[in-house]
């Protein structure tokens, strides 16, 4: 019966090791500052973002924290703020990281080698948002963490969202599709008010999230100005 236990212990972590982690992103972008980057300061700001990464268990984070910063640090720099969170029955590594925003066609040097980026292009009317997502950088990343751990992040099983925060003093009109408008479905184009010093969460639905995985863009908002 002993045997026959270990066995089930040993096939369940097995298949949890087959499954992969949880992986999460959720950057946090003000209004003023795509604005700034839009009117000619400099060519690439840097966004703060949470980061979230699923261990087994408290202990576990405890254990490997800083294995997993240094790995991190490799691919997106400075990390900060380091914490443990916990989900129900999910086990979370949480940290803070920047990840850049560039103008269209006006990458930086370096920036090539970003695993995620925010992209403004800017037309008469507005500025579009689309994010970009390199999987050749992204695959290294997660062959790391594999070597490492035995146990590894899955494009399949990332989520995405994006806060942002109008930081002006008026009204701004947002076009979304294909997002969660703070959890409220939003399948097609749809119109969006988003007033003076509001935040709003732009959450990814897994169609967008499959088309960027596969086409290494996908637009999340378009920000009316006239």
């Amino acid at each position: 019966m002993k045997k026959l236990w270990l066995l089930a212990v040993t096939l369940i972590m097995f298949m949890l090791f087959l499954q992969g982690c949880k992986f999460s992103l959720s950057p946090e972008v003000y209004v003023s500052d795509l604005l700034d980057l839009k009117g000619g300061a400099g060519n690439s700001i840097n966004i703060p973002t949470t980061i979230k990464l699923e261990v087994i268990s408290k202990d576990s984070f405890t254990e490997n924290k800083d294995r997993i910063t240094m790995i991190l640090q490799d691919y997106f720099g400075k990390v900060s703020k380091v914490s443990y969170e916990q989900d129900g029955f999910n086990n979370y590594y949480v940290a803070q990281i920047n990840i850049p925003a560039v103008k269209d066609q006006k990458q930086e040097k370096g920036l090539g080698y970003a695993i995620f980026l925010i992209r403004l292009v800017d037309d008469k009317e507005g500025i579009r948002l689309i994010l970009t997502f390199n999987r050749s950088v992204f695959n290294s990343l997660k062959d790391r963490i594999f070597k490492e751990f035995s146990q590894t992040i899955s494009a399949d099983d990332m989520s995405l969202d994006i806060n942002l925060v109008n930081d002006l003093k008026n009204d701004i009109n947002l076009d979304v599709q294909g997002v969660y408008i703070d959890k409220y479905p939003c399948p097609f184009r749809s119109r969006y008010i988003l007033g003076r010093r509001e935040k709003v969460n732009i959450i990814f639905s897994d169609v967008l999230r499959d088309y960027l995985i596969k086409s290494g863009d996908a637009e999340f908002a378009y920000i009316v100005l006239k």
